[in-house]
């Protein structure tokens, strides 16, 4: 298992991508992050705060559901405390429909990248829309599931704010705005930590418990225009 530049798991975040290579990003030294982003993102700074989790959507037979990993992390970013939990979410106007769902597993504030053609995946246009609405709510955390869409989603987003990732974590523990990251090596349970902002990890489904829904709990909803050029990427 390879390290990347100015990451260890002696105090600074190892930025692992998907099958153990680094991301583009890095936990410390150079700055790398997008204009404007910079003075939200300094490491001595202590507005960073809450837990972002991108909520993943399957469609089958034209019904929609929340898939089971997002569920997971909302009840982990419940479980563990440190601000408020924000939710990311994509497609057009029927993703309304999933919003009391996510209110009910622990999300406080809802962003709706509002866009039909985000109702498919699109791993460019998706990881814009997320470093431009982390932008927003300067989050100190940021989640995804370990599945094939977060899997290339997760380190897009994580270069795109010029920070780091560790991926497939066992475990999440988090003190005040630093997170703790644990994966298992060799048999032994190893803890990393990152030095820069957002904190990005992505877990496997099954790993923590799926929470009971809290039926009737609110929260609020906002629409985010796409503006990006993701798509030119990838149509």
């Amino acid at each position: 298992m390879g390290g990347c530049d100015g990451c260890a798991s002696s105090g600074s975040c190892p930025s692992y991508s998907s099958g153990d290579s680094c991301s583009t990003g890095s936990c410390g030294g150079e700055k790398k992050l997008p204009p404007g982003m910079l003075e939200n993102y300094n490491t001595n700074q202590s507005t960073a705060d809450g837990t972002l989790v991108f909520i993943e959507v399957s469609d089958k037979k034209g019904v929609q559901a929340i898939e089971p990993v997002s569920k997971q992390l909302l009840g982990k970013a419940s479980e563990m405390g440190g601000g408020r939990i924000f939710g990311v979410i994509f497609g057009g106007p029927e993703r309304k429909e999933l919003y009391k769902e996510a209110f009910s597993y622990g999300v406080d504030t809802l962003y709706h990248v509002r866009d039909p053609r985000l109702s498919t995946f699109h791993p460019e246009a998706y990881a814009e829309s997320i470093a431009a609405v982390c932008e927003r709510i300067i989050p100190a955390v940021v989640l995804f599931g370990s599945t094939p869409r977060g899997a290339e989603l997760a380190p897009r987003a994580a270069a795109s704010m010029g920070t780091g990732i560790v991926t497939d974590c066992s475990d999440l523990a988090i003190e005040g705005r630093m997170l703790s990251m644990f994966r298992v090596s060799e048999g032994k349970k190893v803890r990393y930590e990152c030095v820069t902002f957002p904190q990005v990890a992505t877990v496997k489904e099954g790993v923590f418990p799926s929470p009971a829904a809290q039926e009737g709990r609110g929260g609020t909803a906002f629409y985010w225009q796409y503006g990006g050029n993701g798509f030119k990427q990838t149509l």
